[in-house]
């Protein structure tokens, strides 16, 4: 029988688990892992906020277990740590924590060791919830590519029409003084004004791509709403938008089996699909009207996201240039009309959904390309605004 000393040295040992600044969860190893203890860090990461959740009302909403709490990001129980963790008496690992009462998925780091608790041994894990800090990191990833990106596009992509000016703005003045001076003034005006025509596309150039950096950083910086769309009817407004270009292509496009709803800006839809299907008409195969089918994956579907895909039987990507598609000013062909920057926006959208986007090869012919939204229905980590 435990002396008053160790019932006072217990009961201060309990406090400070309770009051540790990470989620706690106390579980017996000899019982599937049935909690034992749970303190409120923790319950508030299970998305529990009401003050009067307690151990025994979450095992009466069956969360009793860590399977049944923690997954690893391909949705699967953690079992393989729990093993490790019985083998070694420690483990530590990332997981994803399911919020039954809101629906949503949290990223964790798990630090899990094994010790006494009410004189038994027992598994400890102490989980810090790292959804906010992730996420940031992978914003700050992004936006140092996309900054990389610009930096090259000054280097590079806006040095040309600069040359353009640099060049023949002078030759255009020569002309018209000139002009001014001798007789055959008409033949020299008309090459000032061929000279200047040329500066005229270089400039309008530059403001395109000013314009198109602009709308790239533009997107993501408002707090767009999400609200929940239904992919049928997104697909619908597009087809109206471009209704002109799919008339004089002659273009066919399919959608079947999408019931989706998904929870996204409704603009942000709008572009994904707006710049895929206009992407499809532009590099179609000039002996074929263009075939587009929009549809959803079931192959890479994953726990947060689902995937959709819009397929072309267009002229393709060639391998090489797989990887710098959806980079900005990238065009597969330079007299290609545009600044080359729909994928790279549609690229940006994706990833603020903490989405992925990438082109595989068509059979026979043409590009696929595939891109994760959250359902509606399926767990998110952040459905506030953007």
């Amino acid at each position: 029988m435990a002396s008053g000393r160790e019932k006072q040295i217990w009961e201060s040992y309990r406090r400070l688990v309770k009051q540790v600044p990470l989620g706690v969860i106390v579980a017996d190893p000899n019982d599937d892992y049935e909690f034992q203890f749970v303190n409120d860090n923790m319950l508030s990461i299970l998305g529990y906020e009401n003050s009067r959740t307690s151990l025994a009302s979450l095992k009466r909403e069956k969360v009793s277990h860590i399977t049944e709490i923690l997954y690893t990001r391909t949705g699967s129980p953690v079992e393989a740590k729990l093993r490790e963790l019985g083998a070694k008496k420690k483990s530590e690992f990332s997981a994803l924590v399911f919020c039954r009462p809101n629906m949503r998925i949290s990223d964790v780091k798990v630090t899990a060791t094994i010790g006494t608790w009410n004189n038994k041994t027992s598994a400890f894990f102490f989980i810090r919830n790292v959804t906010k800090e992730l996420r940031e990191e992978k914003e700050l990833r992004l936006k140092n590519s996309e900054l990389e990106s610009v930096a090259y596009a000054f280097s590079h992509d806006l040095n040309a029409p600069l040359i353009t000016l640099s060049s023949f703005l002078p030759i255009a003045i020569e002309h018209l003084e000139k002009a001014s001076k001798e007789r055959e003034s008409l033949k020299l005006i008309e090459k000032a004004r061929v000279e200047l025509d040329r500066c005229k596309r270089a400039s309008d150039r530059m403001q395109e791509m000013f314009e198109s950096i602009t709308e790239l950083y533009r997107i993501g910086n408002g707090k767009e709403k999400r609200i929940d769309l239904e992919v049928v009817n997104a697909i619908e407004n597009v087809e109206d938008i471009l209704k002109e270009k799919i008339e004089e292509s002659g273009a066919t496009i399919t959608c079947e089996g999408i019931s989706q709803t998904l929870r996204v800006a409704r603009s942000h839809v709008i572009l994904i699909l707006q710049n895929l299907i206009s992407n499809a008409i532009k590099y179609r195969d000039p002996k074929q009207s263009p075939n587009i089918e929009i549809g959803l994956s079931e192959d890479h579907a994953n726990i947060r996201h689902s995937v959709f895909y819009v397929a072309d039987n267009g002229v393709g990507i060639p391998e090489h240039n797989k990887s710098k598609v959806f980079m900005m000013f990238q065009k597969l062909r330079s007299n290609d009309e545009g600044m080359g920057v729909g994928l790279a926006i549609v690229s940006r959208i994706v990833s603020l959904y903490q989405g992925k986007i990438w082109v595989e090869d068509n059979s026979p012919q043409g590009s696929v390309f595939y891109f994760t939204l959250p359902e509606a229905q399926k767990l998110i980590a952040d459905d506030e605004g953007i």
